[in-house]
């Protein structure tokens, strides 16, 4: 196989993950990275495989790699940090979590910041870091507060998710 037919192959192996076929998918994808060690979508998507199976070791090694390609850096960081998150490996995922800068995974990794803080034990922590978010970024507030609200409640903290709606809906 050719460099040229790798386009072919990423959306055959896509294909395959999609038709929930994972051990063909992983297959294609490995054999990609034999020719293109950093191709950014073939590390992407056998990390998210490998997460989905909860391979995490496999799943980091991935996101690992594609973090040092330089490429969907963002990406990469929220997957190391949910990979930290699921192992209970609190300290490290707060580490990546904090490390994801703008993007389509900022948000996502401030709101994990409150369930790992949450996780931890540090409920105040949580409130005070979602404030400092929310300061900074007033545009996303009502979808960071419905997200913390969700988060304590989910917890079973009902009290403290309504004054957080409470508090939202009358500043907003």
């Amino acid at each position: 196989a050719s460099v040229k037919d790798i386009p072919l192959r990423l959306a055959y192996a896509a294909l395959l993950a999609q038709a929930g076929r994972d051990t063909e998918a992983s297959t294609q994808f490995e054999s990609i990275l034999k020719q293109q060690p950093a191709n950014s979508q073939a590390l992407y998507s056998s990390g998210l495989l490998a997460l989905s199976t909860n391979r995490f070791d496999a799943a980091h090694g991935y996101f690992l790699r594609l973090l040092n390609s330089g490429q969907q850096t963002g990406a990469a960081t929220y997957f190391l940090g949910n990979i930290a998150e699921l192992q209970q490996h609190y300290p490290a995922a707060l580490d990546w979590y904090r490390r994801v800068e703008e993007g389509e995974h900022w948000l996502p990794a401030q709101i994990a910041i409150v369930r790992v803080l949450l996780a931890s034990g540090v409920p105040g922590a949580a409130r005070k870091f979602m404030d400092r978010v929310v300061s900074s970024d007033p545009d996303d507030a009502g979808q960071l507060r419905a997200a913390e609200a969700q988060l304590f409640s989910g917890r079973g903290d009902t009290a403290t998710a309504r004054t957080i709606l409470d508090t939202a809906l009358e500043t907003a």
